[in-house]
């Protein structure tokens, strides 16, 4: 079984009933009906019963804002790796010519030793 919604005359979840004649009211028609009656002849509902009307317009809208700024973040994300990509193949291709440049420069055991580091070091990247 459903719970009883709580609904004043014009549509909004009601806040306020008054306890003689079974009336519901949101709080705008409540601060009328106090005025004109009294404040002792309304009771509040519980906080729990009491729901705040939900505007869903306003919700759609926020959905819709968080998924531009998500697909705005993810775009960003994306260039920036392939920024990334084409810095370490540059960073690869430096490193092959200085590997190439220093088989002609130094001895050729050091040179030796030189581009196996940078090959081994090129191949350990995560």
């Amino acid at each position: 079984m459903k719970p009883k919604r709580h609904v004043c005359t014009c549509l909004t979840p009601a806040t306020h009933w008054c306890p003689k004649t079974g009336g519901q009211y949101c709080q705008q028609h409540a601060e009328h009906y106090a005025s004109v009656f009294g404040e002792e002849s309304l009771k509040t509902f519980p906080a729990d019963k009491a729901k705040p009307a939900i505007n869903k317009s306003s919700e759609l809208n926020a959905a819709n804002s968080e998924i531009e700024r998500l697909r705005k973040a993810n775009l960003q994300l994306r260039e920036g790796a392939e920024e990334q990509k084409q810095r370490i193949q540059r960073l690869e291709e430096a490193g092959d010519a200085l590997a190439k440049h220093l088989l002609v420069v130094t001895t050729y055991d050091k040179a030796k030793a030189h581009v196996a580091d940078w090959r081994k070091a090129k191949e350990a990247k995560p």
